[in-house]
């Protein structure tokens, strides 16, 4: 018997720490993800203002080793968010952390969803599926 209902998928949301003393908890965080080794995604304005150092401060007191990768604009093109799964393969990462805003957050999630596939945004967005259309993200 088929039935006609949608499809059961099931995401697992990431981990979305804010407030006052947050930048102090990433690492821990991370840790509590089981990584050993972040990723961490900002821009450079939230650089300049020192925050992306606090989280990687935090990142190396939980014990994690760190990459930062600050190529992000706003609107992030899928040049930046390839640029970034690249970075994320070639340094051993297994976790990812954002530091900013939307743009941040928005290169992060994309980060995520091509690294563990190594074939880029062009077969990403062929998926069949709605829900994997990066494009509502993603601006060329």
């Amino acid at each position: 018997m088929h039935s006609h209902e949608p499809e059961l998928r099931k995401f697992v949301a990431p981990e979305v720490v804010f407030g006052v003393g947050s930048l102090h908890l990433a690492g821990q965080y991370g840790r509590n993800l089981g990584g050993s080794k972040a990723l961490v995604v900002s821009d450079p304005g939230v650089v300049a203002a020192g925050w992306a150092q606090q989280v990687l401060a935090s990142v190396e007191a939980a014990g994690l080793e760190s990459t930062l990768f600050t190529q992000v604009t706003p609107n992030p093109r899928i040049e930046e968010i390839t640029a970034g799964a690249m970075v994320y393969a070639e340094q051993g990462c297994d976790v990812i952390i954002a530091v900013g805003g939307g743009s941040a957050i928005d290169c992060a999630k994309c980060i995520g969803l091509l690294s563990p596939l190594s074939r880029g945004f062009e077969q990403a967005s062929s998926w069949d599926s709605p829900a994997w259309n990066l494009e509502s993200v993603v601006r060329q």
